[in-house]
C-alpha cells in the first residue's frame, strides 16, 4: 500500500490564548527553530515569549480566522482533496499533516501504518530549504517511523523552487492578480527571514553574506543548499520569466524575532524607504509560503500595507499564495504519479 503525506508548518487549533500558547511552545521549543541550549530555550519560551505573546498572537489569529478554522488548515485540506482527485492511482492514500499542531504528523503516520502503508511519499510544502522547516519535518517523520518500528519506506519532495511546473503556477497567479508591471513600479518578493546563524556557512563569513548574494564562499552542494541562495535564485528565475527589469523587483525578508541579525533587507524597512525613492505603487508576493497564514495575511498583507501607506505609498497589492489552486494541486499530483510509477515527468 502506498501513501502520501502533505506537510505544512502548522497552526493553533483555535485562536484562543490557551491554544495559541500551546502551539507557540511546540514551535519555539524545536531546536531547529531556536538553536540554543535546551534550558535557556525552555526559560525563554515558557518564562518570557509565550506569556507575553499569547494574547497578542491570539488577537492576530482571530483577525484572520475564516469559516471557523485557520486559513492554512482550510486551504491545505481542500488542496489535499484536489490532489487525491487528480492522482491516477486511486488506491494511494493521500493525507495532510502539520509539523506543529493538528492533525499531527505522528497521528497521520499511525493511521497510515494501520491501513497497511509500506511506501510513503512525504511532500514538504516548503519551496526553499531551512532547518526550521525541511530539516525539522524530516527529523520528526523519520523519528516517528523509527521509534515506533514501523515498516515504512519513506521518500521526500522538498525545496522545489526550481520545478518548472511549480514556477508556472506562481507566474500564473502573478499575471492573474492586480499586478501590472507598467503600473506598479516594484514587485517585492518577500521570504520568511531566518537568523544569519542558521545559514550553512562559517560564523566569520555569515555576517558578510548580506552584502552580495553571489559572494558566498561555498560552492557546489553546500552553496546551493543555502536558504538565502535559494530565495534569491527563486526571485531571479521568476523575475526573468515575468520579463521584469532589474529596477522593477527586489528580494526582502520578513518575520524577524528578537534582536539578532537576520537576513536582509528587512521587509518592513524597505516598505518605509520605497516611497522616498519615488516607488509608490507596489505589489508583494511571498514565494516561501504555499498556503496563506498569519504571516502572509496579517504581517505582509495588512500590516505591510499600513506601513507602506503611512510612509507615503499609494497602491499596495498583495498576491495570495497558491493555497488550494487547482493548477497547484495538479502539479503535486504529477509528482505523486511519477513517484508511484517510478518515472520522471
Amino acid at each position: 500500500m502506498k501513501g502520501v503525506l502533505l506537510v505544512n508548518i502548522g497552526t493553533p487549533d483555535t485562536p484562543e490564548p490557551k491554544n495559541v500558547a500551546k502551539y507557540l511552545r511546540q514551535f519555539l521549543m524545536d531546536e531547529e527553530v531556536m538553536n540554543i541550549p535546551y534550558l535557556l530555550r525552555w526559560f525563554l519560551v515558557n518564562g518570557i515569549i509565550v506569556p507575553f505573546r499569547r494574547h497578542h498572537s491570539a488577537r492576530l489569529y482571530k483577525s484572520i480566522w475564516m469559516d471557523g478554522d485557520s486559513p492554512l488548515r482550510l486551504h491545505l485540506a481542500e488542496l489535499t482533496h484536489l490532489v487525491k482527485s487528480f492522482t491516477l492511482d486511486k488506491k494511494i492514500i493521500v493525507r495532510y499533516g502539520m509539523r506543529y499542531g493538528n492533525p499531527s504528523l505522528s497521528e497521520r503516520i499511525d493511521k497510515m501504518h494501520q491501513k497497511g502503508v509500506k511506501d510513503l511519499l512525504v511532500i514538504l510544502l516548503y519551496p526553499q530549504q531551512t532547518g526550521s522547516t525541511v530539516l525539522s519535518s524530516f527529523k520528526y517523520v523519520e523519528d516517528t517511523i523509527q521509534n515506533k518500528h514501523y515498516d515504512i519506506n519513506s521518500s521526500y519532495i522538498y525545496a522545489f523552487y526550481q520545478d518548472e511546473l511549480y514556477q508556472e503556477c506562481i507566474l500564473k497567479s502573478v499575471k492573474e492578480s492586480l499586478f501590472d508591471s507598467e503600473k506598479h513600479s516594484r514587485l517585492l518578493f518577500t521570504y520568511h527571514g531566518v537568523p544569519i546563524s542558521h545559514l550553512p556557512c562559517p560564523k566569520q563569513v555569515a555576517n558578510r553574506c548580506n552584502d552580495n548574494w553571489y559572494g558566498c564562499i561555498w560552492k557546489g552542494e553546500k552553496y546551493e543548499n543555502c536558504y538565502r541562495y535559494q530565495c534569491y535564485k527563486s526571485t531571479e528565475e521568476l523575475a526573468e520569466k515575468l520579463d521584469l527589469q532589474a529596477n522593477n523587483y527586489e528580494t526582502v525578508f520578513q518575520s524577524r524575532l528578537g534582536k539578532g541579525t537576520w537576513l536582509k533587507p528587512y521587509f518592513s524597512e524597505r516598505l518605509q524607504e520605497l516611497p522616498a525613492e519615488n516607488v509608490k505603487d507596489i505589489a508583494v508576493i511571498a514565494p516561501s509560503f504555499t498556503q496563506d497564514c498569519l504571516e502572509t495575511l496579517h504581517e505582509i498583507k495588512t500590516e505591510g500595507q499600513a506601513i507602506f501607506r503611512q510612509a507615503g505609498g499609494k497602491e499596495y497589492v498583495y498576491i495570495p499564495c497558491l493555497n488550494d489552486n487547482e493548477d497547484w494541486a495538479f502539479v503535486i499530483s504529477q509528482w505523486i504519479n511519477c513517484w508511484s510509477y517510478n518515472s520522471k515527468y
